[in-house]
């Protein structure tokens, strides 16, 4: 009966044991946690990036598109403060695009009898892009057969809108375009 009662008694953890288990299993959990955080915040970040890209790459490539097919390329300040870009499409029409530094977003609108209306542009650009710079240059812009084949240049910086990440998601672009048809 002696031995079975000593046998009781010393099969047990002591407080300090159990104290120390316990703060060891909080310290692991803890840190997993701020690694699961991190990685979280990680990928929202990868996610604004992409969206980023994915809307640019979507607004540039019709703005290449056209401007490539089109001819008569002319830099003005009709509706852009930092300048826009018109020219006739394929189609004979008037296009233009423009930064809207209100909005913060790429414009596309059309001159219809040499007046543009600016007001119904359409926004080329989804409300969760930023873009806080663009810059349109034109080279060999001189119609002829000696103009060096008409290019422009399109310069952009854009971010991504998502105040709830803390680190902003942004880059800077450049694309040169180069004219298929000369105007001759």
């Amino acid at each position: 009966m002696i031995q079975t009662r000593l046998k009781i008694e010393n099969s047990g953890f002591t407080l300090l044991e159990m104290t120390l288990a316990i703060g060891i299993f909080s310290v692991l959990v803890v840190s997993a946690i701020g690694i699961m955080l991190g990685v979280t915040k990680a990928q929202i970040k990868a996610g604004n990036i992409q969206e980023v890209q994915d809307n640019i790459r979507f607004g540039l490539e019709l703005m290449t598109k056209e401007l490539r097919t089109g001819t008569q390329y002319i830099i003005t300040n009709f509706c852009g403060s930092g300048g826009e870009i018109n020219f006739l499409t394929a189609q004979g029409e008037s296009r233009s695009y423009w930064l809207d530094t209100q909005k913060q977003a790429i414009m596309r609108g059309t001159n219809v009898d040499g007046s543009e209306d600016c007001i119904a542009a359409s926004q080329l650009t989804a409300d969760e892009i930023s873009v806080e710079n663009l810059i349109l240059e034109i080279d060999g812009e001189v119609p002829g057969p000696n103009d060096g084949q008409p290019r422009v240049t399109i310069t952009l910086k854009v971010s991504a809108k998502n105040p709830a990440i803390g680190s902003e998601s942004s880059m800077d672009l450049q694309t040169t375009v180069v004219q298929r048809l000369r105007d001759l």
